[in-house]
């Protein structure tokens, strides 16, 4: 009996495993600081600040959409656990962004 098995793809891997952290991942708050963590892999980092507690999130490595390079110092930032949705609040304009991260599930 011949099994016809798909290659791994480490590469895939890795993106599946960030995508499904992404979407576990919740926070809302003001954004506080955002930079490229060079000693880190040079990963996107943004800190977003709610009540004086900061949160550190990484969801923009290996991400898709552009969000990391539109998001503004001072930006409100919403996020809610089991979806890959961010809502940007800015001034008087709303926007819903998607993460993408192109997971080949």
């Amino acid at each position: 009996m011949l099994i016809d098995l798909e290659p791994i793809d480490p590469a895939n891997n890795s993106i599946c495993r960030t995508e499904k952290y992404a979407k576990e991942e919740s926070f809302k708050g003001k954004l506080a600081k955002k930079y490229r963590d060079k000693r880190n892999h040079d990963y996107e980092t943004i800190i977003v600040s709610f009540d004086g507690v900061d949160y550190e999130s990484r969801i923009f490595v290996i991400e898709d959409s552009g969000a990391f390079e539109k998001l503004i110092i001072g930006d409100s930032l919403f996020k809610e656990a089991s979806s890959l949705q961010m809502v940007v609040k800015r001034a008087d304009q709303i926007l819903e962004i998607d993460l993408i991260y192109n997971c080949k599930d």
